[in-house]
């Protein structure tokens, strides 16, 4: 099995919208259990846990003011 996983793309939609950015913001709050692949997708700045600013970096990608890279 191959699971592809695009770094924003929290809820695995295929695109980067206000929703990663809040299920990133509840994964930090405690309030959504992550699997491996929503930690993946939600840690945007690739230091292993998934921080507010992780969400906020989302949040600035989907509104086009910042570039989410690997």
């Amino acid at each position: 099995e191959v699971i592809l996983v695009v770094k924003g793309d929290v809820n695995g939609d295929g695109k980067i919208t206000l929703a990663d950015s809040t299920r990133a913001k509840a994964i930090f709050n405690g309030k959504v259990i992550p699997d491996t692949e929503d930690v993946f997708a939600a840690d945007v700045s690739g230091d292993g846990a998934v921080k507010m600013a992780d969400s906020t970096q989302i949040k600035a990608a989907f509104n086009g003011k910042k570039n989410l890279t690997w």
